[in-house]
Order: structure tokens, then sequence, then C-alpha cells
């Protein structure tokens, strides 16, 4: 196996290219390779595609989908020339089954380690990520320990910059069985999955990925209570070694009238279904930093490129070692429509250092972004960022230019603004709106279409 040092020594010079970079981190499962193939992805951009899963059985052997390394080749070869890494990711919801009997004595954990170094080394993975979801015992944590310190010693048989991160959940209820203190000084990163707060199993809706507690939450989690208070307050883990989720969907409530609300059902939806769904009302929650939908009989809880914004912008505040998407596909219209992911991508990239103060982010440049969702009915949600203070005009026109609606005309501060706009009496067609902002420093304008459906 040793035939592959060469390989290795090019790992090497990919590692210190990246080494002071905060990463930008997608999870690609294999169910996903067929509608959204390798060549979609932005991979000179992306800093780490993590495969997505493969799992053990109780004595250690690898159990893959059907066709799962098929796409690993070209993976892997695109990844690489473009300066990115492929980890392996092993377990995932529904597949953590056995996890506690191949962790729980030598020879089984042995095997599992073992076949993971193989699997590595023949398809050129640059690691692993585990995502044992989770632990549920003290014994299970001092297998999870036994476990990645013997990985980390194999690994560093085999590969020069050995990697081994591992996602973890948001909160104490599982958090607890994690020993961060061990973990630490063998973890690359903990990946920290700041979603799903609320789904088809809690008492009530709310949203999916809060980025600060909202007050009216009976729950009251966020990512900076996840991230901030619990794994770098409580657990003592540096915040260079945290990696902060950020979902590409969101959960549908059937029933519920709003946020807190009791719920008949709840459905996963994808960020490319919610920005097509037609018939709902836009809101935006100001101290969470999330948006909804609502039409009376269901609310959508979801994350769009403002709130995105918001989160990869904590992230930078936080120094934080990246963030992580589930999922890659989610965001995807086509190779040159993918919302969420560009909105990742320029904001993790950018070198200016965004400062967050009391809630308060201060945009770095001024930009209109697409309303959503897009086309629309009844209404739509138009964002944009103000960096400077300035006297905004905010207005609606048809494709014949005629003026159709002022949304605003008024001194704005700075920060990241939200606009409703429910047309009445106007017909099925292409719209523009416009926005000029004016100081004593400049004058900007841009302009944005949009498509409006009875």
């Amino acid at each position: 196996m040793k035939i592959f040092k060469s390989f290795l020594i090019t790992l090497l010079l990919i590692t210190t290219i990246l080494a002071n970079e905060q990463y930008i981190i997608g999870y690609y499962p294999y169910y996903r390779t067929g509608t959204y193939p390798p060549s979609q992805i932005p991979l000179d951009k992306i800093t780490h595609i993590i495969h997505s899963f493969v799992w053990p059985n109780a004595t250690g052997e690898i159990i893959t989908p059907n066709n799962f390394f098929e796409v690993t080749p070209t993976l892997v070869s695109y990844a690489h020339d473009n300066g990115a890494k492929v980890i392996l990711s092993i377990g995932g919801g529904g597949n953590s089954e056995y996890f506690d009997e191949a962790l729980a004595d030598t020879t089984s954990r042995k095997n599992f380690i073992s076949n993971l170094v193989d699997i590595c080394i023949e398809y050129e993975y640059d690691g692993i990520d585990i995502d044992w979801e989770q632990p549920q015992s003290i014994q299970d944590k001092k297998n999870l320990n036994s476990f990645v310190i013997e990985m980390e010693a194999e690994f560093e048989e085999w590969l020069i910059e050995p990697h081994i991160s591992i996602a973890v959940p948001a909160s104490d209820w599982r958090g607890k069985y994690y020993d961060a203190s061990t973990l630490k000084n063998y973890i690359n990163w903990f990946g920290v999955m700041t979603y799903d707060f609320y789904g088809s199993w809690s008492s009530k809706s709310g949203f999916n990925s809060s980025l600060f507690k909202d007050p009216s939450d009976p729950q009251y989690l966020s990512v900076d209570s996840s991230i901030r208070e619990y794994w770098h307050g409580t657990k003592n883990i540096p915040y260079n070694k945290l990696v902060s989720g950020i979902p590409f969907y969101g959960y549908k409530f059937n029933g519920a009238s709003g946020p807190y609300k009791s719920f008949t059902s709840a459905t996963s939806m994808t960020y490319s279904e919610i920005a097509t769904s037609t018939g709902y009302n836009n809101f935006w929650n100001a101290g969470a930093k999330v948006p909804w939908l609502e039409n009376g009989s269901s609310f959508i809880s979801f994350d769009d490129t403002l709130s995105v914004k918001h989160k990869c912008q904590y992230a930078k505040d936080k120094n934080l070692a990246g963030v992580m998407i589930w999922e890659l596909s989610q965001s995807y219209f086509s190779i040159d429509d993918q919302p969420l992911l560009e909105t990742v991508i320029n904001e993790m990239t950018t070198n200016t250092k965004i400062n967050i103060a009391n809630n308060h982010i201060i945009p770095e440049k001024f930009q209109l972004h697409q309303n959503y969702p897009n086309p629309f009915n009844p209404s739509t949600t138009i964002n944009f960022d103000l960096p400077q203070n300035a006297m905004v005009n905010l207005t609606i026109y048809d494709i014949k230019g005629n003026l159709v609606k002022t949304l605003v005309n008024e001194q704005l501060t700075t920060g990241f603004h939200t606009y409703s706009w429910q047309p009445e009496n106007i017909s099925t067609g292409v719209y523009f709106y416009k926005i000029e902002a004016v100081n004593e420093n400049y004058q900007q304008v841009q302009i944005q279409k949009c498509l409006f459906i009875k």
C-alpha cells in the first residue's frame, strides 16, 4: 500500500494550501449522484465533499448501498484537480444501528478500522467523517474514544495528514455522550448539526435552524446556543475546531398557522421545493434571523439566502473552522442557479471580516437579492443589503415600465432589510423591482426580475 506515497504527498500540498482557510463543507449523499453529478458541484470553491453514507455491521464489515462507489473515481479526481478533499462519511440517520456493537470490543473495532483504511486507500478518499447518530451511554462514549484514537494511529501509517471529523448533536440531549476533552486531540473538526430543532417529532411547529434564540421559542434552541454556549462554553471546544451546520431544507407543518403551534403532520422539503411553492405569505423573524411561509393552514420553516448569509457571517465572526451543508443538491435549479450554495461561497470566501454586535451584522456591500418564492402567488419577499445609512427607494414596474407599487421610500439604517409584496389586481407576467440608495458617499441602483402567476 506504500505505492500511494506520491498521492499522499499531493494531499499534503493540498492541506497546506487549505490550512488557513475557513472550510466550506458539503454533504453529498449517494442517492443524489444521478440527478446531481460531480460536474454540477463548484469544486473549485468548496473545500470538502463528504460522500455519504456507508455504515458498519456488528462485526465491523462495511455495508454500502448499491453502486455507491461508481461515482467515486470521478468525484475524487474532479475534487483533487480543483484542490478539494473528499471525505467518506460513515453512519447517518437510520444507518447507526450497529455502531455500538462494532465499537464494543477490540476485534470488531480493529476490523472496522482496517476496512475503512482499505477503502480510503483504494478509492483515494482523504479521510473519514463519523456520523454516529447517536452514542447513548457512558460505555458508548468510551468505545467512541477508543475507536477514534485507534483509527487515528492506523491512519498515521498511510496518510501524511490523516483526516477524522465527527458530526455531533446540537444540544446536551445526546451531546453528553461525547468526550469532547479527549476527542478534540484527534478530531479535525466537530460538525455541529445546528438544524432539525423542530420536526415531525416535536410537540409544536417551530424554526428548523434559528441563528439566535427567540424568546417565544418553547425549546429555546439556536445555532448560537449550540455553538457558543454548549460546544464552546460547556464542552470547551475551541471555535477553530467547530463547524456550524447550514440546512438546505426546511419543514412543512400541516395544520399549523405559524410557529409554536400545534400541527397534524410535518414533512421535510428541499429549498428548491420551498422556493417554488405558491400561495404563501412570507415573514421574517428579526431576532432568530430566519424566514418562514404560512397560508393559514400550514407553516414552512426554512433557510433562504438572507438567513444563510447571517449564518455564514456568524461563522466568520466566531472564527469557526467553517460551515457544513446538508445537503448540496437541495438548492439546485441548474449549474448556474444554486442560490443557497452561491451565498455560502460568496460569504465564506470574502476577505472582509464581518462583526456582529448585539445581533446586528453590517453588510460589506450593497446588494438587491432575488425575491422568493419566484414565481409567486399571492406574495413574495424582497431582501436587500445596505452597508451604509441611505435614502432608499424600492419600486415595482411592469414589463412596459409602468410603476406598479412603491414599497419603500424612506431613510434606512445599515443592515439587512426585508419587505413583502402582495400585489392586488395585476396580471400574470414578468415584473421588475428596482432599488435606489443614495447618501453623501454614493448612489447605488440595482434591478431584479420576478414572475407573478395567478
